[in-house]
């Protein structure tokens, strides 16, 4: 019997000490993948950054760079020429001026929307659910849309970009499903103080939803700020296009430079020369996406916490 023991005892611990190794290893393995990937998801970005960064005098007819002449030749040059382009600021104040409207917008509308929905008494709650849900899968189009912007005399103006895409049946029902796990027994006790349901949705609900409207906002902004061709379509006034169309008529014009004589140089070469337009191409893009890389890792965590919250009903 004492001897059954120890061979347990001994086995139980060679299986502790393989399930300790084993972990260690998984973990090693583990780390050392997703790192891998990490590298070759930045690999790209910094290869951008170099590019942009280059000087085409120092690029070969194949566009390649010499890497042993880069950190002499490296210059913000480019950065300078795009920025001191008088549209670039204006169409970066129009991204976020448009970014502000549309995230405000769209967390009131879906939130007026997703509270009402959240409660049980609400009269006529599963068809009005299942007429959102299928505009998920169903829409008019895009002739109807600008049909119908233009009918409200939206054409041309902010509203046009802000309005039609204001309301997301997809991030609604997160909301929705978020409201639906706040405990009755606080609305309830709200209600026997006196509270309405503007003040127990301002003051209950809304404070309870940071971390998802956090991430909901993020959402909103990167979709907003990367939107180009509902501009193409709705505005004729060049001076209230985005960032994103903005770049876009730099690349066309940088193309057609020997046509268009405003257009200033870049170091001596025309627009349309094949190292200049990919080192400014490289530029634009830097410059695009700047802006959503330095607001991620501030709402990283509300980005994840929103997301889960909003999506697993407990």
């Amino acid at each position: 019997m004492v001897a059954d023991r120890v061979v347990i005892e001994s086995a139980g611990k060679v299986r502790g000490l393989s399930g300790t190794v084993g972990s260690a290893v998984f973990d090693i393995l583990n780390y050392a993948f997703l790192g891998l990937l990490g590298v070759l998801a930045v690999f790209p970005f910094l290869e951008i950054i170099q590019i942009s960064l280059s000087d085409p005098a120092h690029v070969t007819p194949d566009l390649r760079y010499h890497l042993s002449t880069w950190a002499q030749t490296a210059s913000l040059d480019i950065y300078e020429f795009i920025l001191g382009w008088s549209k670039t600021l204006i169409g970066l104040g129009n991204s976020v001026k448009y970014a502000f409207f549309g995230i405000a917008i769209s967390l009131t509308l879906n939130t007026l929307v997703a509270y009402p929905l959240s409660k049980k008494r609400l009269h006529f709650r599963g068809p009005v659910v299942v007429f959102v849900a299928f505009t998920m899968f169903f829409s008019g189009g895009l002739i109807p849309t600008y049909l119908l912007v233009r009918a409200l005399g939206m054409l041309d103006t902010m509203w046009a970009l802000v309005l039609p895409t204001a309301f997301s049946a997809w991030h609604m029902i997160m909301m929705r499903t978020f409201f639906e796990q706040v405990p009755a027994e606080m609305e309830d006790a709200a209600h026997m103080d006196g509270a309405n349901d503007v003040f127990v949705l301002a003051r209950i609900y809304v404070p309870l939803s940071k971390a998802l409207y956090a991430a909901m906002a993020l959402y909103f902004f990167v979709i907003t700020w990367n939107s180009w061709f509902h501009a193409l379509v709705y505005l004729q006034d060049i001076a209230k296009y985005p960032i994103q169309l903005v770049m876009r008529n730099f690349i066309l014009e940088g193309h057609r430079a020997h046509e268009i004589t405003n257009l200033p140089f870049y170091k001596g070469y025309y627009l349309d020369d094949p190292a200049v337009q990919k080192i400014l191409n490289a530029a634009l893009m830097v410059v695009t996406i700047i802006p959503i890389i330095a607001i991620y890792p501030f709402a990283q965590k509300y980005l994840i916490k929103g997301t889960m919250i909003g999506a697993i009903k407990g």
